[in-house]
């Protein structure tokens, strides 16, 4: 069977429209320098909201599986790293 027009598959879609379009953003900056500070920012904020996302469900689920954890932790990781790469910059 098919999925209803308005079903989470076409959610699930559109966001994996966004997060390509902004890999193909990050590539696309790493060869242009008037783009790596946007780039920069935009994986900091990304990385931040998935971060953000994952502490909102470990207050409101209780403590995940361990794999997902070790993704907070990574994506902590790369908030710290991006806001060093780009105070370094300055």
């Amino acid at each position: 069977m098919s999925q209803t027009a308005n079903g989470p598959g076409r959610i699930q879609k559109g966001a994996q429209g966004r997060d390509r379009t902004t890999a193909a953003f990050w590539l696309y900056a790493a060869y242009r320098d008037k783009y790596t500070d946007a780039a920069i920012l935009t994986a900091i904020l990304f990385a931040g909201g998935l971060a953000a996302g994952r502490c909102v469900s470990l207050i409101a689920d209780g403590r995940p599986a361990f794999m997902l954890l070790t993704y907070l932790a990574a994506e902590i990781g790369v908030v710290l790293i991006g806001y060093w790469v780009f105070a370094s910059k300055r």
